[in-house]
């Protein structure tokens, strides 16, 4: 039977707002050189555009279920900026912040 989502947890939207923009994914990991994900608040709520837009749940102050998928996104906020990565399971792809827009 397929595990349960862990239970979201509240984040406070000044936190959230760190993470929206535009992330670019790092060139090598696939085929595709011209990946964008945009990440953008709506009301209190994280939401990804990428295809259908998908609802950011957080799982952490910085994991966040992506949909109603087995993905995760973590957001790791160091003196470079922010990095999102998205896995789930062993593999994992690196997109870096490039516009706060």
């Amino acid at each position: 039977p397929p595990r349960p989502h862990p239970p979201a947890v509240h984040v406070p939207k000044s936190v959230l707002e760190r993470y929206v923009g535009t992330y670019e994914y790092i060139p090598g990991q696939m085929q595709r050189t011209d990946l964008r994900i945009r990440v953008r608040l709506k009301g209190d709520t994280l939401v990804r555009e990428m295809g259908p837009d998908s609802v950011l749940t957080p799982i952490s102050e910085t994991r966040f279920r992506v949909g109603d998928t087995s993905l995760t996104v973590e957001f790791v906020v160091d003196e470079a900026g922010v990095t999102q990565v998205l896995g789930s399971g062993f593999q994992q792809m690196l997109a870096r912040l490039t516009s706060k827009r």
